[in-house]
């Protein structure tokens, strides 16, 4: 039988395949595809979190400590930019590895999304801390008082409004109750004044009876699973929170 000598030296049987690739098998097409399939539905998954998220202004990501990291405004946006880019380095890693290697084949392309993912995400972070540090400045807009008929006192019921949420379209906007003299206005600073937050609930009517307050509320519609009100500890009188 006629021998072919390979470049090495060693013998080969002649018409027998030189570097041929291993045989595929239905296993192993199976684990091929299968690891494929859960990676482009995750990228998928990522991608319709964005977009959600950015869409509803409601865009976080995990943060250290077991906590999240919200993301508003334009820094949303840029950081859905690199959750797209993630998502497209996740898709070239699965389905690019079977191209043979070469100089500035599209194998390394998940390298620079990945790349160009990490630094919008540093950025849109970066642009959400300066953000905050100027926006949140917040306005308290007095519309309601209830007056104790047994002492000279009043319960100012008033809205608090961020600067990033403008008061014709706020969302959600904080209602927050207070005590004060009836002759007295809503201060300009309440940063060391007792008060009653509503958290995620709106007031549904706010009552004296024997010198104590109390303040019937309901919990807001699209909040499943929201804050119960809490008032301060050195607030001035007696409180009642009943839920509706």
């Amino acid at each position: 039988m006629p021998v072919a000598v390979d470049t090495d030296g060693s013998a080969k049987t002649a018409g027998s395949p030189v570097g041929q690739r291993p045989v595929s098998t239905p296993a192993r097409n199976f684990s091929f595809w299968a690891k494929r399939s859960v990676i482009f539905l995750l990228a998928v998954l990522l991608v319709a979190y964005g977009t959600y998220g950015v869409i509803t202004d409601t865009l976080v990501l995990p943060a250290k400590g077991g906590g999240t990291f919200g993301f508003h405004g334009y820094p949303g946006w840029v950081c859905y930019l690199g959750l797209l880019l993630f998502a497209g380095a996740m898709l070239a890693e699965a389905f690019d590895k079977e191209l043979p290697a070469k100089k500035g084949s599209s194998r390394k392309i998940h390298i620079y999304l990945g790349t160009s993912a990490l630094l919008l995400t540093a950025l849109a972070i970066a642009l959400e801390v300066h953000r905050s540090d100027k926006a949140y400045v917040c306005t308290d807009v007095e519309y309601a008082r209830v007056r104790s008929p047994e002492k000279a006192v009043s319960a100012v019921i008033f809205t608090r409004y961020c600067a990033e949420y403008d008061p014709m379209t706020s969302k959600n906007p904080i209602q927050m109750i207070m005590v004060a003299k009836n002759s007295e206005t809503l201060p300009s600073n309440l940063q060391r004044t007792p008060v009653i937050w509503m958290n995620d609930n709106d007031i549904d009517g706010v009552s004296w009876t024997e010198g104590k307050l109390f303040v019937r509320y309901r919990a807001r519609e699209h909040v499943k699973k929201g804050i119960a009100p809490q008032a301060s500890s050195d607030f001035p009188v007696p409180v009642a929170l009943v839920r509706r």
